[in-house]
């Protein structure tokens, strides 16, 4: 269900745009949120371009993504809400609304708020914070992969801004943490710096 009219009037405008390029546009990217799926594909391009040893940056990266993840996963077991197609499955049975749903996705488990959409924002707050703007452009990407759990028809925009919050949130505590570590490690190496 919606948290507000403007949830489903939204859900519904971004959700019906429909056609079949834009199927194969939004349905892959959709997986990016996934944390092993973006850290190993973040690492990997770090480890092309980066001459500095990127272990911790790395450790930092895979940490916040699951982080990320869990998070929303434990705010999904405490505010259940069902996914939008299961919400207008009479609706749409009736004919009144016809819902994009790529891949058959009639899960059961809660839609708020999204765990793919916190995971990527988690993901571009930190290789951020340690990359400056050579980065940026994940914060679009984060966006974009946002807009693709409503496409595809899996989350409410309420669900990707708060899945936005909770990732934005927990990637800046996993950048301070690792700096932290990394600071202390430093200091109990002797390393100065």
């Amino acid at each position: 269900m919606p948290l507000f009219p403007l949830d489903e009037k939204l859900f519904l405008w971004l959700n019906g745009f429909g056609g079949q390029w834009l199927d194969y546009l939004c349905g892959w990217p959709t997986h990016f949120g996934s944390p092993p799926f973006i850290a190993s594909v973040v690492v990997a391009y770090m480890m092309i371009w980066d001459e500095n040893p990127i272990l911790r940056k790395s450790m930092t990266i895979f940490f916040g993504t699951l982080a990320a993840s869990a998070a929303a996963l434990a705010l999904k077991a405490v505010f259940f809400r069902p996914r939008p197609y299961l919400y207008f499955l009479e609706s749409i049975e009736s004919g009144t609304y016809q819902i994009n749903s790529l891949f058959g996705l009639l899960q059961k488990e809660s839609a708020f708020p999204s765990a793919h959409t916190a995971t990527i924002f988690a993901c571009a707050v930190i290789v951020n914070r340690f990359y400056g703007s050579r980065f940026r452009f994940m914060y679009l990407l984060a966006v974009f992969v946002g807009f693709t759990r409503i496409y595809v028809g899996v989350h409410y925009p309420s669900d990707v801004f708060v899945g936005a919050v909770v990732g934005l949130a927990v990637g800046w505590g996993a950048y301070r943490i690792g700096a932290w570590a990394s600071d202390f490690h430093d200091r109990r190496s002797g390393v100065i710096g």
